[in-house]
């Protein structure tokens, strides 16, 4: 499912949210005809597979994952049965070494997209940059922005005459946005152009889409 629970504008991890991390390389040890050599694998760690999640906090159904939350077996690394170099493991678990510092649940700093991980036993060549899965749709996020600055409804009539809603997003475009949306959970910035918005800063004037 598409995670939408927003933590310092990032999308919260838990055991439905298809979180993904790669780390490369994990060295192991793989078998030849002349003994084990060190061969460099991905490794991947998935948060379907989580374990040691908060107690009694659920983010879309779901167990969140905060600090000591781990993903408890990863692939990738299958080849190198002699084990990993350092880790002595392959398949290892892997855990999240960042997470947000003033957002907790249930006691627990909350993990999200783009938190780096150690992955197969915490091994320091093990190291997930960032946690990656599908970011919410926000096609209508500028609007909340101009709610802050006290926009009111219709300021900028022309302009919704010629714009898809408050988006900012030309009429003719809206099939293509509405797709991309549906089909890929990417997370689409459209600008809003009345100066209300630019000159609180809300997005930088000559933006473009």
């Amino acid at each position: 499912m598409m995670p939408t629970v927003i933590v310092n504008k990032m999308t919260a991890v838990h055991s439905k949210s298809n979180g993904t991390s790669i780390c490369f390389p994990d060295v192991c040890k793989t078998p030849t005809p002349g003994g084990p050599i060190p061969i460099p694998y991905p490794n991947i760690a998935m948060s379907s597979d989580a374990s040691d999640e908060v107690k009694k906090v659920k983010f879309e159904g779901a167990k969140l994952m905060g600090k000591g939350s781990k993903i408890k077996m990863s692939s990738g690394d299958e080849a190198g049965s002699a084990q990993g170099v350092v880790s002595s493991k392959i398949k290892g678990k892997a855990e999240f070494v960042n997470y947000s510092f003033d957002v907790k649940a249930g006691g627990k700093n909350v993990c999200r997209l783009a938190d780096p991980m150690q992955q197969n036993m915490g091994t320091a060549n093990g190291a997930g940059p960032a946690v990656f899965q599908p970011p919410n749709v926000a096609m209508e996020a500028l609007a909340e922005y101009c709610e802050k600055t006290n926009e009111k409804p219709g300021d900028d009539e022309e302009s919704n005459k010629t714009n898809w809603g408050k988006s900012g997003v030309a009429e003719s475009h809206q099939p293509a946005f509405e797709e991309v949306a549906k089909s890929q959970g990417v997370l689409i910035f459209v600008r809003w152009s009345n100066p209300k918005c630019t000159e609180k800063q809300w997005i930088q004037r000559g933006h473009r889409p």
